[in-house]
């Protein structure tokens, strides 16, 4: 489905067509780093459970196959441990501050769409305006036609 702004003989400016693109890249920006953080976290905890198992329970994870192996998750090395626990959660912490900016910037650029929709958007795409709120929402789930 080709976006109605890309069409042949559409009345959409320059101006609101940057916007909407703008828009559909910030989204998928926040959403990119909404991914990436859940998987982080994820991972963060696996490790953390992983090091407390260690710690509590005796085994041994392919023994004397390699030195690293042995290092990392054979030998009881609490420095590493914590090491390894808090650059994940560093990480995390850095994955989570990008999300919320990325977030930020779509909700700000969404509000400022909306209101112009509500106002301009109207009375200069009269036609248009259904089918560009029906491809942002099939698409991309997005809504503009109203303030969330």
């Amino acid at each position: 489905m080709q976006a109605p702004w890309e069409l042949e003989g559409s009345r959409i400016t320059k101006e609101d067509k940057d916007s909407l693109i703008r828009l559909i890249d910030f989204d998928q920006k926040h959403n990119h780093y909404k991914a990436l953080h859940f998987k982080l976290t994820m991972l963060m905890i696996n490790i953390f459970i992983f090091t407390m198992a260690k710690y509590y329970f005796q085994f041994s994870v392919f023994p004397g196959s390699h030195p690293l192996i042995d290092v990392v998750f054979n030998e009881r090395n609490i420095i590493l441990d914590l090491f390894i626990n808090v650059a994940f959660l560093f990480t995390t912490t850095l994955t989570n501050n990008l999300k919320e900016k990325a977030k930020s910037d779509f909700k700000s650029l969404k509000a400022e769409i909306v209101d112009l929709s509500n106002k301009e958007w109207y009375k200069k795409y009269d036609g248009a305006n259904s089918e560009i709120f029906d491809y942002l929402y099939k698409t991309y789930k997005i809504r503009i036609n109203h303030k969330t």
